[in-house]
């Protein structure tokens, strides 16, 4: 099954009246020694709230366009390599069209 954006969305909305959910149950105590200690919903709200930011992390990630910077350092790094290792191609190679293209059949897998 492919994730789309909209389950994401989805996701991240549910997740979120799940945090508010459980922010409603969440207190805090003092121990006998005087030290706080939380319930179980204030933890659980506090793991839940970093997988939903590491969540919305992944999302951007996914939907930002690329950086031309960054490809262009890959696309140069990749140039670099083919260069060294000396492919067995055509006297006239063209690293950049060769590099470009394992890059996208690099980006192409799942």
């Amino acid at each position: 099954m492919t994730v789309t954006k909209q389950m994401h969305g989805d996701l991240l909305e549910t997740l979120d009246l799940v945090l508010e959910f459980l922010d409603n149950y969440s207190d805090a105590w003092h121990e006998e020694d005087g030290s706080p200690t939380s319930n179980q919903a204030m933890r659980l709200h506090a793991e839940l709230a970093q997988a939903v930011e590491r969540l919305q992390r992944q999302v951007e990630a996914r939907t930002a366009p690329p950086n031309p910077h960054t490809e262009e350092r890959k696309l140069e790094r990749v140039i670099k390599v083919l260069k060294a290792a000396k492919p067995a191609v055509s006297v006239k190679t063209d690293y950049r069209a060769l590099a470009s293209g394992i890059l996208m059949a690099i980006e192409e897998q799942p």
